[in-house]
């Protein structure tokens, strides 16, 4: 019976995945980045493409990983206790990981294309299929707007955060006043 919930999680999972914002919005412009190259496209276009992945997905991902040891080291116990009561602390560092994993495979992907591509140069080919410029640009930018999501949850958990301090300090300060 366990096997048949793991599966009925991974299809939902799943589904989630496919069905998010950031997914479709990718997906889109991939099929716009399609229909919009030649079947070919120079090689040297697409490795200054690849060496823009590769400057911002590096700059963002070291960004995002510090962002994400400040979230998990910042909350007091009684916070990320109130917070977890709906699993909402765990789908927080989840959303976090799984933006993290994105943004790592949009990241090494660029470092192979680049890398494969400056091969191909200096093998005198001068175009390349434009299949990986379009793989590319959906994994870059899925890993792009995954992290903007993933940032916005992060805000939200970080004001949410502010309310549970001054509900704390009230609290605390009826408890201290002298009744009546």
């Amino acid at each position: 019976m366990s096997h048949k919930k793991n599966i009925g999680n991974m299809w939902r999972n799943t589904k989630n995945i496919v069905m998010s914002g950031d997914f479709i919005f990718s997906f889109f412009v991939s099929v716009i980045v399609y229909f919009v190259l030649p079947e070919k496209v120079p090689n040297e276009f697409s490795r200054d493409i690849y060496n823009v992945g590769i400057t911002s997905l590096s700059i963002i991902f070291s960004v995002y990983f510090a962002a994400l040891a400040i979230i998990i080291s910042s909350g007091d116990n009684d916070f990320i206790d109130f917070f977890e009561q709906e699993g909402d602390y765990t789908k927080l560092i989840k959303n976090f990981r799984y933006a993290l994993w994105l943004l790592l495979i949009a990241l090494l992907s660029s470092i192979s294309l680049y890398t494969t591509t400056s091969f191909l140069i200096y093998q005198k080919e001068v175009n390349q299929v434009k299949y990986l410029i379009v793989g590319f640009s959906f994994l870059s930018l899925y890993g792009l707007l995954a992290t903007f999501m993933a940032a916005n949850d992060a805000i939200k958990y970080a004001l949410y955060r502010v309310k549970f301090i001054r509900s704390k300090q009230i609290n605390q300060a009826k408890k201290d006043s002298p009744s009546p």
